[in-house]
């Protein structure tokens, strides 16, 4: 018997709710959240001279900012860009601006509630550590102080941010340092205090241990998330995708379960709590929640391809036929429904219609369906 194939949806590794980055741009004025590879190629840069990943930000475009910003929104840290701006070919320019920004989060800015004059400081703070970092990714002096071209040069007393002199004289300490003219030491890693982690510390470590295969690590950390911030609906639906990989799948239905006590229209969860379903060989249960997963979102592309699944568990193959269509639908190079969508019609007898359903899936690059095509398909 050919193997159907499960889609189970771990939330992005990125330390937010959906929902909080969605309303977060929204009030910013953004509607695109189309990943940008230059984007997120230019933060790992920046980044790595800390040692950190970007699936520790909420990185999103942002269309009415003038170029980058961070921010601080509901406990969780973003970096913000306009896409447009980021296309541009000033490259020394836009990597000093971006690494002030991640110089707020790497200084542990709240980035709100300040006066001017500590306004002033934090800022200065940042470039202290964009230059530093800037020096560290190869930039010269000069390129650093791009920066600075269209800061005033008058009295600051009365802004938010410092004058030209004093951001060029942190800027220049910073690369300084970093280039090794000095013989002042800076930590090359944000550590934070593990006497005082946040929530959104352990949640942020939690997936960085899912990813690396430490699921017991990874629920350890997103228990102590989910005692520090009981409402992160996001926590316990990794922390279920976790039990669900060490096999324990009622716990795992436990926790989607509680997920969408916190978030009722969480289509995810009940996704991933219809897979545990599967693994329980509750085929109809699990129907129902893919259905309630659909119904919260119609363009679900993976409910509708585990939905079809169950159903050709059920051995209701035209109905599976009829999920696997609509999830091609929603997403043409979903390799996954086409392998399912020709297990089906082979089921139902139609060779020739599995085999042209599995060669599309091997020219998108799954080889156990190019295998199947060698094997049965002329």
């Amino acid at each position: 018997m050919r193997k159907l194939i499960l889609i189970l949806l771990l939330f992005p590794l990125v330390s937010f709710g959906q929902n909080d980055g969605y309303e977060l741009c929204y009030k910013l004025g953004n509607r695109s959240f189309n990943t940008n590879t230059d984007a997120i190629k230019s933060f790992q840069k920046v980044l790595a001279v800390a040692n950190l990943k970007t699936n520790r930000f909420v990185i999103l475009p942002c269309d009415n900012i003038s170029n980058a910003m961070a921010s601080v929104y509901e406990g969780f840290r973003y970096i913000l860009y306009k896409e447009s701006w980021i296309n541009q070919s000033d490259y020394w320019s836009k990597m000093a601006i971006l690494a002030h920004e991640v110089g707020h989060h790497i200084n542990g800015h709240t980035l709100s509630g300040y006066s001017l004059n500590e306004s002033r400081q934090v800022e200065l703070e940042a470039d202290d550590w964009a230059g530093y970092a800037m020096a560290k990714i190869g930039a010269s002096l000069a390129q650093t102080l791009e920066l600075t071209k269209r800061v005033s040069t008058g009295d600051d007393t009365n802004s938010t941010h410092p004058n030209r002199a004093k951001r060029i004289a942190a800027l220049t300490s910073g690369w300084n340092i970093g280039s090794e003219k000095t013989t002042k030491k800076v930590p090359e890693k944000y550590v934070p205090d593990s006497s005082n982690i946040s929530a959104e510390e352990y949640y942020n470590r939690a997936n960085e241990k899912s990813e690396n295969g430490d699921e017991n690590g990874a629920i350890v950390d997103y228990t102590k998330a989910i005692e520090l911030a009981p409402n992160n609906a996001d926590a316990y639906n990794n922390r279920g995708v976790s039990k669900r990989n060490l096999k324990d799948h009622y716990g795992a239905i436990v926790d989607y379960t509680k997920a969408i006590e916190k978030k009722p229209d969480y289509a995810n969860a009940y996704n991933n709590m219809g897979v545990s379903k599967v693994d329980l060989k509750d085929y109809p249960a699990a129907i129902a929640d893919y259905t309630k997963a659909i119904e919260l979102d119609p363009d679900y592309a993976n409910a509708y391809n585990n939905r079809g699944a169950s159903k050709g568990d059920l051995k209701d193959y035209q109905a599976a036929i009829a999920d696997y269509t609509k999830a091609i639908e929603l997403d043409p190079d979903y390799a996954d429904a086409y392998v399912n969508r020709g297990v089906s019609k082979e089921n139902l007898g139609d060779l020739n219609g599995a085999c042209k359903d599995w060669k599309k899936a091997a020219s998108l690059g799954e080889e156990e369906a190019a295998k199947w095509v060698r094997d049965d398909c002329n």
